[in-house]
């Protein structure tokens, strides 16, 4: 999911692009324009995520979740369901 637009744009855009497109196919689908509304966990490694995409509701089924990369992550959404943090880390 990438809850902002456009993607790295202190990039060049052609790349932005290029990366987006690189992402999409195998077992990695990006989402943009997406914010995480809920997220459930449903047994060891599978996760039900509420998203908002373009302002449209949808459910994905996810093994793994990463909630950011380089910066302080808004975890509070996670924090309501039975994931475990570790708070020095941020990650699951």
């Amino acid at each position: 999911m990438i809850n902002r637009s456009p993607f790295l744009r202190a990039f060049d855009k052609g790349m932005s692009e290029r990366i987006i497109n690189d992402m999409n196919g195998g077992n990695l689908e990006a989402h943009p324009y997406t914010n995480i509304t809920n997220v459930q966990k449903l047994g060891d490694k599978e996760y039900l995520v509420d998203l908002s995409v373009n302002g449209t509701h949808k459910q994905i089924n996810v093994n793994t979740i990463l909630l950011a990369v380089g910066r302080t992550p808004n975890s509070s959404v996670v924090n309501k369901t039975f994931v475990d943090i570790d708070e020095d880390s941020n990650k699951i």
